[in-house]
């Protein structure tokens, strides 16, 4: 663990709510502490949409727990977690559909990466939806997931994965 790697490097793990008093002084917890290396590590979780029906989603952790593979998946997300994701559920044979909220995945990536990743996915899939900007989740009779966009676009999937970013804990 980070603990272990970082306890071996003489470092302290200090848990708690922290704020700088000075250059080299944090009060944690009510506790002033002292030193001349200070490391604030915040930790992350996945982001989700403020959508009503976004609890019906999970994310990159709840895939990981899934007990069986899904036929119908939506992934959520441009990056290269939503990428890796839709393709390892591609490869395993479940219909599966990217949801890019502008016109590619990977924007941030050279171009070149980005537009042959589109082109696979043309010929290959997961099957690609650019400019796909969600709007709600419905949970349906049958336990289905209808991903309603707001250009008027749905889909019906059995699991959603939310993969659009961390922020921090």
């Amino acid at each position: 663990s980070y603990e272990n790697v970082l306890g071996k490097n003489n470092v302290d793990v200090i848990k708690g709510f922290a704020r700088f008093v000075d250059a080299k002084t944090l009060e944690v917890n009510g506790e002033t502490i002292t030193a001349d290396h200070i490391l604030i590590a915040t930790g992350g979780r996945p982001s989700h949409p403020d959508i009503p029906g976004v609890e019906y989603g999970i994310d990159s952790d709840g895939f990981f727990a899934l007990p069986a593979l899904p036929e119908r998946v939506a992934v959520v997300g441009a990056g290269y977690i939503a990428v890796e994701l839709a393709g390892v559920i591609n490869g395993l044979g479940a219909k599966t559909h990217l949801f890019v909220r502008k016109h590619a995945p990977l924007r941030s990536f050279d171009p070149m990466i980005s537009e042959t990743l589109v082109e696979v996915m043309n010929a290959e899939g997961p099957q690609l939806h650019t400019n796909a900007i969600p709007k709600a989740v419905v949970k349906n009779a049958d336990g289905s997931l209808t991903l309603e966009l707001e250009d008027g676009r749905s889909e019906t999937v059995d699991c959603l994965i939310w993969a659009i970013g961390r922020e921090p804990a």
